[in-house]
Formats: structure tokens, sequence, C-alpha cells
């Protein structure tokens, strides 16, 4: 490959040369012939060093001359328009580029560039294997003995740059969009603790202007109550370790009126390493916890009623009694409700229900019914820890709580109590059941067989 140099290292490689030929004629002694070839040496090596640069470089790089011809072109060229150098070098611009391009795009820039200037600009280009590429181009002058004679062109692919700006573009679009329409406040805080940015929900949140948030801190919107306690958790999580774990606090809004946040806080640092800024997300919780509250005080008023209910209350979760009230304590003959909690209704009932059927298999069915229906009204064969067959008029009805359907079970006596019978106490050894060896009170056949 022919490559043509720049004036600097072409004219005097052609200088010694030539005179190095024609030493006789001008009587050169062999010092100066020695020097001269070693200047010959030192422009050779320059131009290997030159193709290195060129050749090596990932830019698409290209001379052209003042008839718009190509005179070089690096392999980069080459391989991004599929093509061999002998049908790149010495043809004409409009032969390789296509006509259009080089007079719509080319030409005006190339002319310029003959006159002097240096130029810069973008275009796109389509190449056979890569399709529409981004470039960047610029175009030098060089000198030749009789003035600009070449111009150097420079292309250098910006097509991944400009998908990465646009990705980039898009990210911020959809961040900015975050930003505005998230419903929860956020914040930027520097380590001065002042606020330096914040979104339109922190904005309405404590009732000011986005102006009027960047002249006060963190501090001045918070309750000097819950300064030291914040400050521990800047101290021994944010700092310590980059973030905060959800917490809760107080803010004033400019009106006065102060209301309850939530608020995780996140560190930002710099290329360094040192604290930058402080990134909030703060949630008013003024309702939630308004809700809290009431939900509280209808639970207290609910296991007031309750406890003090005089009619026997029972909770089953599936086919466990998970709570009750001292009443059924009492009709069961307990010494105590927690003797109840944790049994299966059958474990409360003779072996079998007075139409013949397994009060375990009976209660099973009874419990689904009423999981299918939401209600059930029926009567039952229960059993005190006293030895008593007791009938029970039972009413149940699905209620939800903790997410779970549970059943509120109310007992009352059922007419048909004045024929209950009573048993003999049976005997309390290890090998019986007692109430106080166990929660679980004896069934009829155990004392039957007493």
């Amino acid at each position: 490959m022919r490559y043509e140099l720049a004036g600097s290292i072409r004219d005097p490689a052609r200088r010694v040369a030539g005179e190095a030929i024609d030493m006789k004629d001008e009587e050169k002694t062999r010092e100066q012939l020695i020097m001269e070839l070693g200047e010959l040496r030192k422009a050779e090596e320059a131009t290997r060093e030159y193709k290195k640069v060129v050749e090596g470089s990932q830019d698409l790089i290209a001379v052209v001359d003042t008839g718009y011809r190509y005179r070089l072109a690096n392999d980069t060229y080459l391989r991004y328009r599929d093509t061999r150098r002998e049908d790149v070098v010495g043809r004409s611009c409009a032969e390789v580029l296509g006509a259009d391009v080089f007079e719509q795009t080319v030409k005006n820039h190339l002319d310029r560039c003959f006159l002097g200037e240096t130029i810069r600009y973008e275009m796109k280009c389509t190449y056979p294997e890569l399709g529409e590429r981004d470039l960047l181009v610029s175009c030098f002058p060089i000198k030749g003995s009789r003035g600009i004679d070449r111009v150097v062109l420079i292309m250098r692919d910006l097509t991944q740059n400009k998908k990465f700006e646009e990705s980039l573009r898009q990210s911020e679009m959809r961040y900015r969009g975050l930003f505005e329409a998230m419903p929860d406040g956020f914040s930027s805080v520097g380590m001065d603790k002042r606020i330096m940015k914040a979104n339109p929900a922190y904005c309405a949140m404590l009732g000011y202007s986005l102006e009027d948030l960047h002249e006060l801190t963190y501090e001045d919107v918070t309750p000097g109550k819950w300064h030291a306690f914040e400050e521990g958790i800047l101290r021994e999580q944010v700092l310590a370790r980059g973030y905060s774990e959800v917490y809760e606090k107080e803010y004033i809004r400019r009106d006065g009126t102060i209301f309850p946040v939530e608020v995780r806080v996140h560190l930002l640092r710099d290329e360094n390493g040192n604290a930058r800024e402080m990134w909030g997300f703060i949630r008013d919780v003024t309702e939630r916890k308004r809700v809290e509250d009431t939900l509280q005080e209808s639970e207290e008023k609910f296991r007031l009623l309750f406890e003090k209910s005089v009619d026997p209350i029972l909770l089953l979760d599936g086919d466990i009694f998970i709570e009750c009230n001292e009443a059924a304590a009492r009709l069961m003959s307990c010494s105590g409700k927690e003797q109840l909690i944790g049994l299966h209704p059958w474990d409360l009932s003779p072996e079998r229900q007075p139409d013949g059927r397994l009060s375990s298999e009976k209660a099973r069915e009874l419990i689904d019914a009423t999981l299918r229906e939401g209600v059930l009204h029926f009567e039952w064969m229960h059993h005190t820890f006293n030895g008593e067959d007791l009938w029970i008029d039972v009413s149940i009805t699905t209620i939800p709580l903790s997410g779970k359907r549970i059943m509120y079970t109310l007992w009352r006596t059922s007419p048909r109590a004045s024929v209950r019978k009573r048993h003999c106490r049976p005997p309390t050894n290890s090998s019986q059941r007692s109430s106080s060896s166990s929660p679980m009170p004896p069934s009829s056949s155990t004392l039957r067989k007493g």
C-alpha cells in the first residue's frame, strides 16, 4: 500500500534520495552521505509509525485531493464499506459515496476545507453490513509545495454514543415523570441539612413552594422533640451504611399544624467517597394513623363486649378454638379459659352425639357448612370438665379477622339442658385425663367405664 505523507516527511526523503544519487556530481563527502542516509532512515521510520497510527485507529480515515479523489483509506474505512482498497483509492468521492451524498453533504465541506478551514459536522451514512450509522466528520487541510492540495477526513462512529444519549434522555424523562407524579414526598438535602430539591407532593405536604423550601433545613420543618432522635438515625444508620430503616417522625406545616410521617433516607457519595447529599422518601401517614386509632378503639370495644358478655363466646379458626370469654369457661366448668383454647369442638363432646354419629365427624361437617353458608344454627351435646353432658344451642357466624375467616361462636344452654346427666368424676392418675394434667375434658365413654 502506498501512503502519501505530509510535506515534512515526503520532501526531505526525496531530496535526500536525489542528492545521494547525484553525490559524485556534487562532490559530497562520505560523512555528509552518512548523515543524510540517517535522515532518510528516520523519515522511513516516521512513515512506518504513521502507518501504524492510521491503520490501528478505530476511526475511519481517508485523504482526498483537490480532484475529490481518494489518495488514502485506512482499514477501518474499508471494513465499514465492506470493500477493497483498490475499489476506493484513486476513485472519486462521487463514485464511492454516491453522487447525491457527495453533492448534497460532502462537497461543500471539502471546498471550505481546501480554502483553509478546519470543518466538523455530523452526518448519517448507510453501510452494507452495519446499516445506518451516525458519524462525526472532521476535515483538516494539508499543505503541499503548492498550497493546500489534500484534506484528511477523520470519521468517528457516534452510533453507540447516540443510543446511549437517547437512553439517558429517556431515562431522565421517566425519572422526571416519576419524580413529578409520585404520591409520596421526595426531598434532597445537603449535608448542611438544607433542602435542595423537592417534588410537588413534598411541597403540597408542607404547604411551601419549592423556592421557600430552598431557604429551609429539614430541621426547620421538624418539631424539636425529634431532632436528637433523627440525629441518631443519621449517625448510626445513614452515615454508617448508606441508608436508614423506615422510621416515624412528625412534620410542621407552614400553617403550624403538626402531622405524622414515615421516612426513609438514602445517602449519596461523590467520586471520592465523601457524603454529598441525602435523599428522603416521605409518606404522610395521617390517614393511616386515624384508621389505626379507629381500629384500635373498635378492637377495644369488641374486646370489652367479648369479655363481659354473659353469653359464652368462642372463636374458631378452622376446627380449633383460638379464643373464648370467661362465660364459656364457666359453662364448661373450667378453672380458666386457657383450658379451652387449642381444643377441637369434639374434644369438648362425648364420643358420639345422641343421634349416634361420631362427634368428630359431625362437627367437621357443620364447620364446612358454616364456611359455605356464612351462618349456621344447631343444637350440640357438649361434655363439661366436671363430667356432665350438656345440650348447647350453637350459633356460628363467619367474620373476617387478621386476613382469615374466623367463626364467631355463641353458646346458649338449650331447653334440653334439664335432661343433662351427671356422672362421677374420673380418677386422676397418669393414665387418665384430668383438669390438672390436661386441657381436655374426660369423655362420656371414659366416665362410664369408670
